[in-house]
């Protein structure tokens, strides 16, 4: 049985109100794992094609050229993970 994966829309708070913004929540089996500061992200990425994204996923390390941090790592396996279920339910 796999996991549920969902995003959720968030504010992220800034210092003061104008520095307020969008950003994802990356929940897995009803636990946030990672947050994303950018909402823009997560649509663009759920647009690619699956096979674009397993590669994103694979090859993320080449792609930034560094280290991808534990969020971009979990961001775009969750993804995946979300993009594949979609296959699945289809």
């Amino acid at each position: 049985m796999s996991e549920e994966i969902s995003f959720e829309t968030i504010t992220i708070k800034g210092r003061v109100p104008s520095q307020d913004r969008d950003g994802v929540a990356v929940i897995r089996g009803g636990r946030q794992v990672a947050v994303i500061p950018d909402a823009d992200r997560l649509r663009r990425a759920l647009d690619q094609p699956l096979e674009e994204i397993e590669y994103i996923t694979n090859n993320l390390g080449e792609l930034l050229k560094r280290e991808p941090t534990l969020v971009e790592r979990e961001f775009w396996r969750a993804v995946l993970d979300f993009r594949r279920s979609q296959g699945k339910a289809r």
